[in-house]
């Protein structure tokens, strides 16, 4: 028998799955590591972090599905990934 998977050609038409934290998570600790799932062909992910009052804390693009985050201080953070060739 034989099994194939089918992904969307298009790196655009896939979702990030964000991993780590939950959603909503309160946080004890002064760093935080951020996990998100692969997408299949996939070289770099777009990461940024938000606040309330500031766009674009911090905006990087990575190799890894993984990212500790040093939070500078205690208040409500949003974070998003894009997958990128």
């Amino acid at each position: 028998t034989y099994s194939i998977t089918i992904d969307s050609s298009s790196i655009s038409e896939q979702t990030v799955v964000l991993s780590t934290p939950a959603n909503n998570a309160l946080l004890k600790n002064a760093s935080i590591k951020l996990t998100w799932q692969p997408v299949n062909s996939a070289r770099n992910y777009r990461l940024q972090i938000d606040t309330l009052t500031s766009s674009h804390l911090l905006d990087t693009l990575l190799a890894s599905t993984s990212f500790t985050f040093k939070i500078p201080r205690q208040r409500d953070y949003t974070w998003r990934v894009r997958a990128e060739k």
